[in-house]
């Protein structure tokens, strides 16, 4: 008679990770990182453990980013309060208060992973200095929630780009701190903005079903393309690598889209033309 085990032993458990809202890859590709809750979960890609959490005092977490380096982790919550992580040694490096009247629920780092900008729900943007540990800038003129926001990666042009919910995109000198255009080229809310490695070209987009192309040198539109859905991220492609799989014409500049059909779809534009094709991963 064969008799049933009556008592197991726990081997390995699965955690909840993700409630919500965006995700980091590390630089190496290993590890991601996802919202959930009051904590940032870090999970190993390759075998889909969780490596670390970091949280404090159990904080809702309203925002996070990975510098470009790949040293620092900085999460935003709720109380208002920025706190400084070296992720790979799980240790908290400083924290401190966001001089935000509401929380802040976007950021965006500098190429030299020296400045972070910060985006509130008060309206306005903080530009800050993490290596001197000090606010550069206060930018204030939306009269939107700030949605998004990028730095031109241009050396010559020190530029931060913002999106609020009053769907307007700003373009800041910050050398004089003044916003130099203001531009309405979305009916909706601005998801991305992304520049080209150069800075000389720009994407943005948002749930109105278009891709906007944008010439940073002369701060104008080029081309408004439909892609017939809800935009909510967009990554440029590497050039350097062969997509022949994709019959992507290498000519071309072409990119990534993901939105509300739940589908990745390759878009590419023949220069000189509005035309649009699209094909799915």
């Amino acid at each position: 008679m064969t008799q049933l085990k009556s008592s197991f032993k726990i081997e390995t458990k699965l955690e909840a990770f993700y409630t919500e809202g965006k995700i980091e890859i590390s630089r190496n590709g290993q590890f991601m990182f996802c919202g959930c809750g009051q904590k940032v979960q870090m999970l190993d890609i390759q075998t889909s453990n969780l490596a670390a959490t970091f949280s404090k005092e159990e904080e809702v977490v309203t925002n996070f980013i990975l510098s470009p380096d790949d040293q620092y982790l900085i999460i935003a919550s709720q109380n208002l309060l920025l706190r400084q992580w070296n992720w790979k040694d799980k240790k908290l490096i400083r924290s401190w208060r966001a001089i935000h009247r509401t929380p802040v629920i976007s950021m965006a780092f500098d190429t030299t992973s020296t400045l972070l900008a910060t985006g509130s729900t008060d309206f306005t943007i903080k530009v800050w200095d993490i290596i001197q540990e000090h606010c550069t800038h206060d930018l204030i003129g939306h009269k939107g929630v700030i949605c998004a926001l990028a730095f031109n990666p241009s050396k010559s042009r020190l530029q931060l780009v913002s999106a609020a919910d009053d769907n307007m995109i700003r373009i800041w000198d910050l050398v004089t701190s003044t916003c130099v255009n203001e531009i309405q080229a979305h009916y909706s809310t601005v998801t991305s903005l992304v520049f080209t490695p150069d800075g000389d070209t720009m994407y943005s987009t948002a749930r109105d079903s278009v891709v906007v192309t944008w010439d940073m040198k002369e701060i104008k539109v080029l081309k408004t393309v439909p892609v017939f859905e809800r935009i909510e991220s967009l990554m440029i492609l590497d050039d350097t690598i062969d997509y022949s799989q994709y019959n992507v014409d290498d000519t071309s500049p072409y990119y990534v889209i993901a939105g509300n059909k739940g589908t990745l779809s390759i878009c590419f534009i023949f220069v000189g033309t509005l035309s649009i094709y699209v094909l799915y991963l």
